[in-house]
């Protein structure tokens, strides 16, 4: 592994964003083809199915535990799982 100083990371980062600048605006009104919005609420299933699969309780989400309640039998039980072991109301 080749160690790089610090002020030459940041000359590249700094150009790279120059050269960002030059790129046409997309559709999603960003010249950022790599930026995607956050996840927020629908990311929230998948994560807490990813971790009830492996035997952990995920943070409560109102938001999410809601979509999650709406969108299936399967959900619908991993949220109420959820608002059960966190003491909150599905």
């Amino acid at each position: 592994m080749r160690i790089v100083p610090r002020h030459a990371v940041c000359a590249d980062l700094r150009r790279c964003r120059t050269a960002s600048w030059r790129l046409p605006v997309l559709e999603t009104g960003r010249s950022d083809p790599w930026w995607y919005p956050d996840p927020g609420e629908r990311g929230y299933e998948d994560a807490a199915h990813h971790l009830l699969s492996y035997g952990l309780i995920p943070a409560p989400n109102r938001e999410g535990l809601r979509l999650m309640g709406k969108s299936g039998s399967e959900s619908r039980r991993a949220a109420e799982l959820i608002a059960e072991r966190w003491g909150t109301v599905a």
